[in-house]
């Protein structure tokens, strides 16, 4: 794929997020460690980024105006329908702030778009758990519908005005009257749709409208395609592909989707990514007046910070389709720390505790299980008497110690298509940027996949890197076993006594829900063979102490 057609495609795939559901929406769950204050000023944190990489708000109500049938008949339907979060009280869904510029409102995102997810039963149904992956949010899904619907507007007027779309080249005259209909077409549907909420389209969102009416016109006459499609499908994202691409120009790799990590248990971690790919020692410019050749790891919320500082790098000007500058996302470096101490701070909700003798009994004989078949790599924990979000008998998980081991690929055979997308060319290409020289982290070429702390496991279905398993029982059959396909995204039944998604049957799904094909490279279901010859009894037992987790 083209540099130029990543452009348009990552800014509104990661950037247009939305309401989660229509009611009363989701209430925070803030452990100790996370204030309400410290939780409302990350909130609403546009982390200094202003209109770079916003979309603007009128664009949004256009593209409703021009295809009800797929967005429903406003924003906040619009945005429930892929899958974003929505908190008690407030407008805009979580991870989306509104900025206003030069007489132009647009949304900007942050990272509880992704970081923020709903619990999956019971009480924790109707709670936001910060640090959770969303797994409900679809971002390839909703760019393919928004930036689609842009783009058939400007192909349904092309032939109207003698435009041969994919021609390469039109006379001046057309190509003049060409953007002049679709800006106006444009327009007016956005006039419809602020006239609904009560707002006007501003002399700068007019001006605003006409120069995407350009970008899309020059695409459809030079035939360009959108970017990534939509099988990336809920809770992934193609951030590393969208680097290489957007930010570099090298080749995009595989097809390699991957889920944004949980971060539970960073704080037990000296990385925060699925290949432990980045070395954060030797502090670099946030050394705190130390030598930044030092052995000093930077705590949990620096990590964090520092690796969200790559995202502006998809962070594109609506208009220009560029990112900006790395100078100036060295300057927000304040805001993305102050993210980084809410998210590091992240724990899951206990756990119910077991009821009755049987259960456990079930529950000791699963952490006897636990120790022997998994602790090696995923580390060992201790509980604590806690009550539930529901106030009843619960247990609180802590990492008690862990090892961060990384397996290779070639050793725990789950999909390898993200880890090489990793390679030797993206590396150099990074320490080349402005962020890469100031030593935010050294990447590294880790060839696997870490077992990550088992942290609130019970509430991060689907399972592995790639979201390919929808349930911890089904990560406890081989392989060859495992759902050939199931269904993500809102409205999903959750299973507890398999601890994840309902593996429903294809053409079972709810409406807004989309099919995952695992038997697609990228997609596989293969590898973590570790406890798949378990006895069906311990396999059970093993379950009842990971639902406590």
């Amino acid at each position: 794929m083209k540099r130029s057609q990543w452009s348009l495609a990552l800014g509104l795939s990661l950037l247009l997020a939305g309401v989660a559901a229509a009611g009363d929406g989701l209430e925070p769950y803030l452990p100790t460690g996370i204030t309400e204050r410290a939780f409302r000023q990350v909130l609403e944190s546009d982390l200094g980024s202003g209109l770079s990489g916003a979309v603007p708000a009128a664009l949004l109500h256009a593209v409703i105006e021009l295809e009800p049938g797929r967005f429903g008949e406003s924003l906040p339907e619009a945005y429930a329908r892929y899958g974003f979060q929505r908190l008690s009280g407030r407008e805009l869904p979580v991870g989306i702030v509104e900025v206003r510029q030069l007489g132009v409102r647009a949304h900007q995102f942050n990272c509880l778009a992704c970081h923020a997810g709903p619990g999956r039963e019971g009480a924790e149904a109707r709670r936001l758990i910060v640090g959770l992956t969303n797994h409900e949010i679809d971002f390839t899904g909703w760019y393919a519908d928004v930036f689609g619907a842009l783009r058939r507007l400007g192909e349904r007027e092309a032939r109207g005005v003698g435009v041969t779309p994919g021609s390469g080249e039109v006379r001046p005259a057309t190509r003049a009257l060409y953007v002049a209909q679709v800006a106006t077409l444009l327009r007016r549907a956005a006039q419809r749709g602020l006239r609904r909420v009560g707002r006007r389209l501003s002399p700068t969102e007019r001006l605003t409208l006409l120069a995407m009416a350009k970008n899309v016109t020059d695409d459809v006459i030079a035939g360009k395609t959108s970017g990534p499609g939509e099988d990336y499908g809920h809770g992934r994202t193609v951030v590393l592909q969208a680097y290489r691409s957007l930010r570099f120009g090298l080749p995009d790799g595989p097809y390699a989707p991957v889920k944004p990590p949980d971060l539970f248990g960073v704080r037990a971690r000296k990385t925060l990514l699925w290949t432990a790919s980045e070395r954060y020692e030797g502090a670099g410019l946030w050394s705190g007046g130390r030598d930044p050749r030092s052995r000093r790891l930077p705590d949990a919320a620096e990590r964090v910070a520092r690796n969200g500082m790559l995202v502006p790098w998809i962070q594109l000007d609506p208009v220009r389709r560029k990112p900006i500058a790395d100078e100036l996302t060295l300057l927000r470096f304040p805001r993305y720390l102050r993210m980084g101490r809410v998210l590091s701070q992240a724990t899951p909700p206990p756990a119910p505790a077991p009821r009755g003798p049987e259960q456990q009994s079930a529950f000791e004989r699963g952490r006897a299980v636990f120790e022997r078949t998994c602790a090696g790599c995923h580390g060992r924990y201790e509980h604590r008497e806690a009550p539930t979000i529901a106030g009843d008998a619960g247990l609180l998980a802590r990492v008690r110690d862990y090892p961060e081991r990384v397996l290779p690929a070639s050793e725990v055979g789950t999909d390898p298509s993200y880890v090489s997308a990793n390679d030797v060319d993206f590396r150099a290409a990074f320490l080349g940027t402005t962020l890469g020289q100031a030593r935010l982290f050294e990447p590294q070429l880790s060839r696997g996949y870490v077992a990550r702390p088992l942290y609130g496991i019970r509430l991060r279905s689907p399972y592995l890197h790639n979201g390919s398993v929808p349930s911890l029982r089904a990560l406890l059959t081989p392989p060859a076993q495992r759902p050939r396909g199931f269904y993500v995204g809102p409205g999903v039944p959750y299973d507890p006594s398999a601890v994840g998604l309902q593996a429903l049957e294809q053409g079972q799904g709810p409406p807004r829900a989309r099919w995952r094909d695992t038997t697609r490279a990228g997609n596989r279901a293969s590898g973590h063979p570790f406890g798949t010859r378990l006895p069906a009894e311990r396999k059970e037992d093993l379950l009842a102490y990971l639902r406590r987790l």
